[in-house]
């Protein structure tokens, strides 16, 4: 690819090469001009992007180039000397004045331009410094997005229940650290966690299990429990506790006719 090295001057492309890692060369190549700082410049790589975002893909920049040139010159120049696979060429200001950018689909294209170090382009020797594709983001899976909860929702409740037999049923499927509940219309019940990490371990345990002939669908819930029981002091404290629950009660039974002014009784308890 580069075996025309040795009629121009520079050697080999062995010695070129040699170069690229810190070996010698036969043509010495010029020193860098003074260090300038540009509004808009990257700081990693000292160059003001075309359009102000780097271009995708891995791509080389070449400095210590000829005044006015053209990227047709550049082109040309560089394909007597076997470098293809270039896909778009970018001339772009830098902290040491105007670099080509190089860009280029697979990034052991690039690098075998590197081979071309020090080819001269209208009487300038060309620097040339290979930039890697920056590495893309992975994307976060929708669990991994969501913020963590302490609450879970407990959704197709049967009627005649009590919280004591369904904290019963979730401990029977291996759920553990409850530490408060609190049962609401529509047959749903909320229930706090000792700790974060409870959650998707009781999700994973006890969704989908059937409860007094009712499939039960359990699913984290974004809020935290002093936001929905702002009033209700009782369903704020205590550690869940195996008691006695008010024989009769019906939490789907309308409050007024309880005596409660929400769902639920005012008082919990230490259950």
């Amino acid at each position: 690819m580069y075996g025309a090295y040795a009629s121009t001057g520079y050697g080999s492309a062995g010695a070129n090469y040699g170069y690229y890692h810190g070996g010698p060369m036969t043509a010495s190549m010029p020193s860098r001009p003074p260090m300038r700082m540009l509004p808009g410049m990257d700081p990693a790589t000292g160059v003001v992007w075309p359009g102000g975002k780097r271009p995708p893909g891995p791509m080389v920049k070449a400095g210590n180039l000829a005044r006015d040139i053209t990227i047709p010159a550049l082109k040309q120049a560089l394909s007597k000397w076997g470098v293809d696979g270039i896909k778009e060429v970018l001339l772009a200001d830098s902290r040491f004045g105007q670099v080509a950018l190089f860009l280029f689909k697979e990034a052991e294209q690039a690098q075998l331009m590197m081979m071309a170090q020090g080819v001269e382009v209208e009487g300038r020797p060309l620097m040339l410094e290979f930039l890697p594709a920056v590495a893309a983001k992975p994307e976060k899976k929708a669990r991994e997005v969501s913020r963590s909860t302490d609450l879970i929702k407990v959704s197709g409740l049967p009627k005649k229940m009590d919280k004591n037999e369904l904290v019963t049923h979730l401990r029977s499927h291996g759920v553990l650290g409850i530490s408060q509940v609190a049962l609401q219309p529509e047959h749903v019940a909320i229930i706090r966690f000792n700790e974060e990490k409870d959650v998707p371990k009781a999700i994973s345990k006890a969704h989908n299990t059937v409860f007094k002939e009712k499939k039960l669908t359990l699913e984290p819930l974004m809020s935290h429990w002093d936001a929905l029981f702002p009033n209700d002091a009782d369903e704020r404290g205590g550690t869940f506790q195996d008691g006695s629950w008010w024989e009769g009660y019906d939490p789907w039974q309308p409050s007024s006719a309880r005596g409660f002014g929400s769902y639920g009784p005012r008082r919990s308890g230490p259950y």
